[in-house]
């Protein structure tokens, strides 16, 4: 068989079905609500406070603040830290003189919370 007809098929472990436990597993979970993506589930409402928030979270779990909201474990990522921080810095830059008072101050407060943690940590 040439080279490209392999790579053309797609491999076992692609073609596995899920097992009953799995089809199981996913099915309870649909039906108590765990899954944040059931169709029943309507999104959040846009907001930029929980657009910063997002990013704060992420940053906070780079940092290893807070678990990872899937593994449940710590770990420290700084460059990924790093690179959240500079994310909202640059929506701080962006957006100076078009943010009420309050989500101004959130982000400019959010912002050196995260910066102040992450100088600590690289010490």
């Amino acid at each position: 068989m040439s080279e490209e007809k392999k790579q053309e098929e797609p491999s076992e472990e692609l073609q596995a079905q899920p097992t009953s436990e799995a089809a199981e597993s996913k099915a309870a979970e649909s039906k108590e609500g765990g899954n944040p993506h059931t169709p029943n589930m309507a999104p959040p409402p846009v907001d930029f406070k929980l657009f910063i928030e997002g990013f704060v979270g992420q940053a906070l779990v780079a940092l290893g603040k807070i678990p990872h909201p899937i593994s449940g474990k710590t770990s420290v990522e700084l460059p990924w830290a790093r690179y959240f921080i500079d994310i909202l810095g640059m929506l701080e830059d962006k957006t100076a003189g078009n943010l009420d008072k309050e989500t101004a101050s959130l982000l400019e407060s959010r912002l050196t919370m995260l910066r102040m943690t992450y100088v600590d940590m690289q010490k």
